[in-house]
């Protein structure tokens, strides 16, 4: 094998490994802000007694805020992966 193969080789594994562990990361980073953001969710609802617009305003805040993490800290990471 020539340097430039091995180099690159390393390279490639160096990457695998980096992006694996930033989809790890993510994943934790995920699941812990999802479930605060879900907590605080809840006791918003809780303590205000939201009519059903507001409670539909914040599902659907919810539901866009989940996916913006999940494009941010899942989606990325494994699109940089593969």
């Amino acid at each position: 094998m020539s340097t430039f193969n091995i180099i690159q080789q390393k390279l490639e594994e160096f990457i695998k490994k980096y992006y694996t562990n930033e989809l790890i990361k993510g994943a934790i980073l995920f699941f812990a802000i999802g479930l605060l953001y879900l907590l605080i969710t809840l006791l918003v609802e809780y303590f205000l007694w939201l009519n059903p617009l507001g409670r539909r305003i914040l599902f659907w805040a919810f539901v866009f805020v989940e996916l913006a993490l999940f494009v941010r800290f899942i989606a990325f990471p494994l699109a940089k992966l593969f």
